[in-house]
């Protein structure tokens, strides 16, 4: 299932054997993307990414500007 962070597994592409108390609800809990929640967290790399601006790949620069587009 594609999300602004990316793909990640539908409940039915897991195998759930010995987690039967792990139901999908609480999968899609546990895996819901708060767009607002992300946002924030992508703000808060900009210190992070300026401190090492002169070891920080570029490629990671373009991830994180795909990152806040998709959100």
């Amino acid at each position: 299932m594609k999300t602004p962070l990316g793909l990640q597994p539908c409940y039915e592409d897991l195998e759930w054997a010995g987690l039967e108390n792990f139901g999908r609800a609480r999968f899609e809990e546990l895996t819901r993307v708060d767009p607002e929640v992300w946002r924030k967290e992508v703000k808060d790399h900009a210190a992070l990414y300026e401190k090492l601006k002169a070891r920080m790949p570029k490629e990671l620069y373009a991830l994180r500007e795909e990152l806040e587009r998709a959100l």
